[in-house]
């Protein structure tokens, strides 16, 4: 990971918003750079006191709306870490109160970024879960499956997307369980909105343009 990503993943982190894999990716690349790990456990810190201070003092709701539109106008596009906006001047508070709205209006823009926009229930047998498609980083999809054996030699499991209004399913990524357990995050191939998932055991010579052999397979529907 670069250094850029691992600070997303530090601020995702800090407001609670990270799965498992992604946990331990962030811990592995903490331990290598104890310069990002200080500023994480100060952004964990920040959030939480800030947090906790706005549930003492509630800001008038003018003052609110202007930090709200201070930091949506300031806004980079590319997610950066709580650390790197603490110093950058987004949002000029006057008082201790403003800056904690600043604070919490931020945690909630992101919460509302990595909310699933869509869900999918998938189950074959005794393999079962569930996809999730969420807005932020440009379109995402976390897939959670358990119960799913290893693909037997020479096949591997793919992960398909079927996008609204077409009949052709676009690839996603190799999913590879282990111990009988799934949890990954990926883009999406191209923006717009999808209709279904599926997942399919294929050869691994086999070109990824249709399922081979579709396992599970569900219609997405509105979070």
């Amino acid at each position: 990971m670069t250094r850029d990503e691992v600070r997303e993943l530090a601020a995702l982190d800090a407001l609670g918003l990270l799965i498992e894999s992604e946990r331990l990716r962030l811990r592995e690349a903490l331990v290598a750079d104890p310069a990002l790990a200080g500023d994480h456990s100060a952004d964990r810190a920040l959030v939480a006191r800030l947090a906790s201070e706005m549930a003492r003092t509630p800001l008038p709701a003018p003052l609110y709306d202007r930090t709200l539109a201070a930091i949506a106008a300031a806004r980079p596009a590319s997610a950066v870490s709580l650390a790197s906006r603490r110093r950058r001047p987004l949002v000029v508070a006057a008082t201790f109160a403003a800056a904690a709205a600043a604070a919490v209006v931020l945690v909630v823009a992101r919460s509302r970024d990595h909310q699933p926009i869509a869900r999918a229930a998938l189950a074959a047998g005794p393999a079962h879960g569930a996809a999730e498609l969420r807005a932020g980083g440009g379109g995402t999809i976390v897939v959670r499956l358990d119960g799913l054996k290893p693909a037997p030699a020479g096949h591997h499991y793919e992960l398909w997307l079927l996008p609204a209004g077409e009949s052709q399913m676009s690839a996603v990524a190799r999913l590879t369980p282990s111990a009988g357990h799934v949890e990954a995050r990926f883009k999406l191939p191209a923006a717009g909105t999808y209709a279904a998932v599926d997942v399919s055991l294929e050869p691994d010579d086999a070109p990824t343009t249709q399922p081979h052999q579709s396992i599970m397979q569900a219609a997405f529907s509105p979070a």
